[in-house]
Formats: structure tokens, C-alpha cells, sequence
């Protein structure tokens, strides 16, 4: 199956930079946020923790930070996903 990628060029002007630049910092701190639980997890209980387990937290996390309370749907939900692929070990290992 072929997979095909399309790439948008971007125009925007110096206010929509600036939300831009801090929706992806607001969407970085929520992923170290998130990769850190699952480090911590595994450190303290031995625990995998997956994307539907800390996805049901997302909620309460955007009713705090403010930061993300104006995102109808997080974006990073594909890369998460990506991430616990990333993180399952390998059959062929």
C-alpha cells in the first residue's frame, strides 16, 4: 500500500506565529509531561502505562493549564500513538 504525504507551506503572519510557537510549546510540555508518568510508572511499579491510560487524564490537565484549554483536539494524539509503537518491544528483538 503507498503511502502518501502532502506538505502545506505555512504564511502566517507575526500574531498567528506567535500563537503557533506557543501551542507547540504548550504541546511539548504535555508530551515530556506524559512521557515522564510513563517513566516514572515503570521506574516505581513496574507499569506500562499506554495512550488510553493517560488519555483519560487529558481532561483535567487542559482544565489547568491553560495553555491548552482553547484546543478543540489535541493534535499529538497520532504522534502518542506513534510513541507507544515506538516504546512496545520488538517480536523479532
Amino acid at each position: 500500500m503507498i503511502q502518501r504525504s502532502y506538505t502545506y507551506r505555512l504564511y502566517p503572519s507575526n500574531a498567528q506565529s506567535v500563537v503557533l510557537t506557543e501551542m507547540l510549546g504548550a504541546f511539548c510540555d504535555l508530551d515530556n509531561a506524559a512521557l515522564q508518568q510513563r517513566i516514572e510508572a515503570y521506574r516505581r511499579q513496574h507499569k506500562t502505562l499506554g495512550y488510553f491510560d493517560q488519555s483519560s487524564e487529558l481532561k483535567a490537565v487542559r482544565a489547568v493549564d491553560e495553555r491548552l484549554a482553547h484546543s478543540a483536539t489535541p493534535p499529538h494524539n497520532r504522534c502518542s500513538a506513534a510513541w507507544t509503537r515506538h516504546l512496545r518491544p520488538s517480536s523479532a528483538g
